[in-house]
């Protein structure tokens, strides 16, 4: 069991750099391919495409939700307790969503159900599916 948690949280700390590579935009070529390096080591390590879209996903949810708490005037210990994460984790979400909008926020979790369904139906491979977010949206 140990060996799991482990493994959950080396994909966890490794979907989180990819996040952060993705939304630091000073030089978006540079993070985009630090980025897709480190989803590559991810593969490496063998771990499932479809895992690492899911908590992409999940992080981008989360910064969206995050964002419009604070819009509406939430504290960070308040979104933290909303969507159950600690408080410095608020704070991670907010600065990585500083890089969006909120309707850009929303597009990507379509696009994520999107590539979801795409790879499910066969009409992307789970590889490239995740590829292609991720360069899209370091090409902000």
């Amino acid at each position: 069991m140990r060996s799991f948690m482990t493994t959950n949280a080396r994909v966890q700390r490794g979907v989180e750099q990819i996040d952060n590579q993705i939304t630091d935009h000073k030089n978006h070529h540079h993070h985009q391919r630090k980025a897709l390096d480190l989803y590559n080591d991810l593969l490496t390590l063998r771990e499932p495409p479809m895992r690492i879209l899911f908590l992409l996903s999940k992080q981008f949810r989360q910064m969206c939700l995050a964002k419009k708490m604070s819009v509406e005037g939430a504290s960070q210990n308040e979104i933290a307790t909303r969507l159950g994460v600690p408080s410095f984790a608020v704070r991670n979400l907010l600065t990585c969503a500083r890089a969006y909008k909120i309707e850009e926020l929303e597009k990507a979790e379509e696009d994520f159900v999107d590539a979801e369904e795409a790879v499910k139906t066969g009409r992307l491979q789970d590889v490239l599916s995740v590829e292609l977010l991720i360069v899209k949206y370091s090409m902000k």
